[in-house]
């Protein structure tokens, strides 16, 4: 039996991950919205620590700053993403999970999607808003 990741809304499956031991995994929205509660310690030695320490330094790199401008552009489009690779990919009957092999191709189509949305939505649209 594979364990599989359901998406949020209930219907089919995101990615399926290899077999284990005879079990499944669902994940649904109250593991979802527990997922910040990982952050508190992080937010909390960001804020003692300020500008100093290894976290604050890797916070400022400029992978680190590019991935916080596009991270609500990506979080927007990925489902879109997914749902077209489900359609190319996997047959007509939504509880069959997408290959684990396609989640890196996945992530790297909304990544790029996310940086189309932050550079001709969110930014023109914050400047026009900003007057």
């Amino acid at each position: 039996m594979a364990v599989q990741i359901t998406m949020s809304m209930g219907k089919g499956c995101a990615f399926a991950s290899p077999p284990m031991e005879g079990w499944m995994v669902f994940v649904d929205g109250v593991i979802e919205a527990s997922i910040p509660l990982l952050f508190v310690d992080l937010i909390g030695s960001l804020t003692r620590c300020g500008d100093h320490g290894l976290v604050a330094q890797f916070c400022r790199t400029r992978l680190m700053q590019f991935l916080g401008k596009v991270s609500m552009a990506f979080y927007l489009s990925h489902w879109v993403v997914l749902v077209v690779a489900k359609d190319l990919v996997a047959s007509d009957n939504p509880l069959v999970p997408l290959p684990l092999a396609l989640a890196p191709v996945c992530c790297l189509c909304s990544l790029a999607v996310a940086c189309l949305v932050e550079r001709y939505f969110e930014t023109p649209i914050r400047r026009l808003l900003q007057g």
